[in-house]
């Protein structure tokens, strides 16, 4: 079984970057989508339809009106610096301090000098995204799906030499590229290829490719279709790596179903298009991704194991099935830097073990504690354990960069913005209406199957019962750190996994009640709620893991008993 389509599924639960809509209002959206399809086709944003603007580079149009090709082309030179082994690059704003690169001339001209869409509120990687996002659709191509949050990084990104922009590139360097990526060969395809279905080339940018002021890649250049396959068939391409395409074996299947099946492209297209868009992952600390890959792989797995905690009893639990070939445990074994791998550690014990008998580890830890409301640990946590909610917002370094921006008056925010200090993963929950904490109580007992938890009054209660509460900070697991900050609202309840004594203290004189479910039975139903449901659906919407089940640990627990 191979392990990188896990990585499909870590791009997918990475929701810092991927789901964090819910900062911004639907309002906003629509008002920055539709200041960037004006600048792309001379309209307003209404539907799929062709019509995009297209100018020649010495045009006086150039600077002002963008080419929707140019901002595809900005989200592959932005993102295509990923490198999947370490999680460095991507789609991260690097662009504008690479602009100098000659194959970035064109976006340094016609992108890079465009305002930022209303209320400066976005990353320069979230508006990179969108161009790309609203360029596909409004020029006829399939719905992407898009969110905010991406951060921008400070830096060109190292692996900016890389990119593959060299049309005349043997196919095999540029498959090296994608596979960096993690991308497989049908993604490259259906990127590369499928890209040049809008635009063309230009004489000041590319003598070396056309003699004609302007030559487009196909019949349709203002329009996203699927005739640059059928142009490929022909034999009669602008740019040589569209035809190089077509001589691989096995390339020249899908170039063929393509041509004829545009629905077809369109989905592999959409598909690709958004891992690249979710190719950021700046603000992950902490272990993510494979952990440990075994050498010898399990010839027959077929099964993917969901554990919390990797423990003696879990590990061997997983092994005793063969089906079995990875561990997905939201707390890997080697959670810190280890120098030594000798059997005396048992968390080394364990990763040797899980590789001896053919199974890999995998960790997705930081991507869920980051993530929004689609697969965020924090949000399930919340919706679980509270009555609903009239808002829920992050406590993260990304908030305090992104919040002060959205503070801005000239948008209406469906989210009641609060001054949020510098926190981790945490969440502050305003509830729909208040509620008595004995209540709340009561409901995190019965959704999270809990017979005890640990409660703290602050001295302004007098009993569960009386105590009211409207603003809750969450945070999974550890939540000690949120006693430190400055949040507003104020908490009237912490509710997390563990704290230590001392920071209760802080939370009650602070004026905040504490609830402790213990560390991680404050996490344990997201395995089965949200993990393993998302995690299947990757999987069967993957080529190579269609047949892959998801199971969880029936022996993973909190170490931890009330007694």
């Amino acid at each position: 079984m191979k392990l990188t389509f896990l990585l499909a599924f870590l791009a997918t639960a990475s929701q810092a970057f991927s789901h964090a809509s819910y900062y911004l209002s639907e309002h906003d959206l629509k008002q920055a989508s539709g200041s960037l399809a004006y600048e792309i086709t001379g309209k307003n944003r209404g539907g799929r339809g062709g019509g995009c603007l297209f100018a020649l580079p010495d045009s006086p149009h150039f600077p002002s009106r963008n080419l929707a090709a140019l901002w595809l082309q900005s989200v592959f030179h932005d993102s295509g610096t990923w490198d999947d082994n370490d999680g460095t690059g991507g789609l991260n704003g690097s662009l504008e301090k690479e602009l100098g690169k000659p194959f970035n001339t064109a976006i340094a001209k016609a992108i890079a000098t465009k305002a930022r869409p209303p209320g400066n509120r976005i990353s320069n990687a979230d508006i990179i995204a969108l161009g790309g996002v609203v360029a596909v659709e409004i020029c006829g191509g399939p719905p992407i799906d898009y969110h905010w949050g991406r951060w921008d990084s400070e830096r060109a990104d190292r692996a900016i030499s890389e990119l593959p922009t060299d049309p005349f590139m043997p196919v095999c360097d540029v498959q090296k590229a994608f596979e960096r990526m993690g991308l497989d060969a049908v993604d490259m395809l259906a990127l590369v290829s499928g890209s040049h279905s809008m635009g063309g080339a230009h004489k000041c940018l590319n003598p070396k490719i056309t003699n004609h002021d302007f030559e487009p890649f196909d019949a349709t250049p203002d329009v996203f279709d699927n005739e640059i396959f059928k142009r490929i068939l022909t034999g009669n391409c602008v740019l040589p790596i569209d035809c190089a395409f077509a001589k691989e074996e096995h390339l020249l299947p899908y170039i063929k179903e393509w041509a004829h099946d545009q629905e077809s492209f369109f989905r592999q297209f959409k598909k690709s298009f958004e891992k690249l868009l979710n190719f950021n992952r700046a603000s992950l600390s902490g272990p993510v991704g494979v952990i440990v890959e075994t050498p010898v792989p399990r010839a027959e797995a077929t099964r993917v194991f969901l554990t919390i905690d990797v423990t003696a009893t879990t590990l061997d639990e997983a092994l005793a099935d063969a089906a079995v070939g990875v561990v997905v445990a939201y707390h890997p074994p080697l959670f810190t830097a280890t120098k030594k791998f000798v059997l005396g550690d048992e968390r080394v014990r364990l990763a040797l073990l899980a590789s001896a008998h053919g199974v890999s580890l995998v960790s997705p830890h930081t991507t869920v504690d980051n993530a929004g409301p689609v697969a965020g640990i924090n949000e399930w946590l919340a919706s679980v354990a509270l009555p609903p909610l009239q808002s829920i917002l992050p406590i993260s370094p990304l908030d305090k960069l992104r919040l002060a921006a959205l503070s801005s008056s000239d948008f209406d925010s469906s989210v009641p913005l609060g001054a949020v200090g510098a926190g981790r993963d945490g969440r502050v929950a305003v509830l729909a209406q208040s509620a008595v904490l004995s209540d709340i109580i009561e409901r995190i007992k019965k959704n999270l199957n809990l017979s005890h938890l640990r409660v703290a009054l602050p001295k302004r209660a007098s009993n569960y019962d009386s105590f009211s509460v409207n603003v809750v900070a969450i945070c999974v697991g550890s939540g000690g750190q949120l006693t430190s900050q400055a949040l507003n609202p104020r908490p009237d309840l912490i509710l997390t996994g563990e704290m230590a004594h001392h920071e209760v203290l802080a939370a009650t004189a602070n004026g905040s009640a504490v609830i402790l479910c213990e560390h991680s039975n404050s996490e344990r139903g997201f395995l089965k709620d949200i993990l393993a449901p998302l995690l299947q659906r990757v999987l069967n919407e993957d080529s190579y893991s269609e047949h892959v089940e998801v199971v969880i640990s029936s022996l993973d627990s909190d170490p931890l008993v009330i007694v």
